[in-house]
């Protein structure tokens, strides 16, 4: 194939040639990633649902008008923020906790 004296790569490649390290590099991002969680299930703690209730009520002072709009009932955002609540570490607070902090689900 040409290849010109000034340049370092093959000019097919300018009109949609691939190199071959390109088609590896390709490669390795479609590879899955094996990320190991850091969540450890064996610690985690279930809320009493006085604990839920509790929270859930502290919560609902921070929902956004407009997620309030998206649910027909008050009762149906409760729910989401139950369901949240039970799935959380009760010493985690995705909410009003800490920014740095990533709070995992157990659901």
């Amino acid at each position: 194939m040409f290849q010109c004296r000034m340049c370092t790569e093959n000019i097919a490649n300018l009109f949609g040639g691939e190199r071959k390290a390109d088609k590896e590099k390709l490669a390795k991002k479609k590879a899955p990633k094996k990320d190991k969680s850091r969540r450890d299930e064996s610690s985690w703690q279930a809320r009493s649902e006085e604990e839920v209730t509790a929270t859930v009520k502290q919560w609902s002072q921070y929902v956004h008008p407009r997620a309030r709009e998206f649910f027909s009932t008050p009762q149906q955002m409760e729910e989401i923020l139950t369901q949240i609540a039970k799935e959380v570490d009760k010493s985690d607070d995705p909410i009003q906790g800490p920014d740095d902090k990533c709070v995992y689900w157990y659901g």
